[in-house]
This record gives structure tokens, sequence and C-alpha cells, in this order.
């Protein structure tokens, strides 16, 4: 579902200078399944607090996060502006979106992998069928995606966890929402995705 915001087009990138609050700023498109993890671990600041990046989900994602207390919390954060809720628009988005639906992904997905590929932004997303790798490949993303484990290894990079903080939040996930993913180790590269951030 694309629907259009009242107040236009969240900040993007720095080629869209129209758009962009801050040439320091960039766009993590964060899809339903890495917001779900930092929402159950009541650490949505791994996302929020990140020093380059601004936070967007689509209205898809928005509307896929079904649980009542996840819900109060996601509507916290866009309330306060710690996230931007909208869709592309554009004909080619839209294309895009649709075809990935064809494909067998979700909404969230589609709609996410639609909005990174056409904004040339990173996505954050811990999805690992088939379906979504050929998109990923097909749309030329394998270097733009990130996952939860590697948000958080931000946040260590970022002093903003120190890595024993940030393993208790990786055995947290796994132990009470069977999040599967190793620990991470001292001095741990970032992906590339982050890197140019």
């Amino acid at each position: 579902m694309w629907r259009r915001r009242s107040q236009g087009l969240i900040p993007l990138d720095k080629r869209s200078a129209q758009t962009v609050p801050s040439q320091d700023s960039y766009v993590l498109v964060v899809d339903a399944c890495v917001l779900i993890n930092f929402l159950k671990a009541g650490q949505t600041a791994v996302l929020t607090e990140a020093k380059r990046f601004r936070i967007v989900i689509t209205r898809s994602v928005f509307d896929e996060i079904t649980d009542p207390a996840q819900q109060a919390g996601l509507a916290i954060l866009a309330d306060s502006s710690a996230l931007e809720v909208t869709d592309p628009e554009s004909v080619e988005a839209v294309g895009i979106y649709i075809s990935l639906l064809d494909s067998g992904l979700g909404r969230g997905e589609a709609s996410s992998l639609a909005f990174a590929a056409i904004r040339k932004c990173v996505l954050a997303c811990d999805e690992k069928t088939g379906c979504f790798r050929r998109a990923v490949d097909r749309l030329r993303l394998a270097n733009s995606v990130v996952t939860t484990r590697d948000l958080i290894n931000l946040a260590v990079h970022e002093n903003r966890f120190d890595l024993k903080t940030a393993n208790l939040m990786i055995e947290a996930l796994r132990t009470h929402h069977r999040f599967s993913c190793d620990e991470l180790t001292a001095n741990e590269d970032l992906p590339p995705a982050l890197k140019v951030m």
C-alpha cells in the first residue's frame, strides 16, 4: 500500500539536497524483522541513537507490527520523529514493489526493498529466504543490506555499547525471542554498507 505523507518525503541522501536536513545524514530503511527485534528487546535506541543515519520504515512495515506493546512503542517513535513512516511514490518503485510481491515476498519486505532500490539507501533486514536473497541480487543491493547484529556492532563502534553489553543483548534476543546469530568479537569490522556512513 503506497500513500503520500502529508509532510512529504523524509530525508534521503546527499544527492537529493532539497529533502536532506543535514549533509551528514543517511537513510536506513528498516524492515519489520529488525524493528521487531529491537522493540522486543526494549532497545530501539540501537536504531534511533545511531550517529549518522535517519530511520525510515515503510507504511507496510508499520502495518506488520501487530503486537499491542510493540505498536505502542512504534507509535511513540513515529510521534517523536525518531523514525519516519513513508513509502516511495514513483511509478518505478511501485513496479518494483508489485514484482517483488509476485515473487513471493511479503508487503513489508517488498516495500522495504523497493524503497532501498529506488533511494539507494541501506536496508536493515534479517530475512534469509531464497526469494529475498534473489530479490536482493536482482536489485543489486547485496552490499546495502545489514542485519540486527550489524546494527548492534555499529553501536559498539560508536561507543554507545561496550562489547559485553552488546553480547548480552544478542544473548537475550537468542534466549527470549528465538533470534539466531553469533556473538560479536573484539574489534569486529563493520559491513561495507555501514562503513560508508
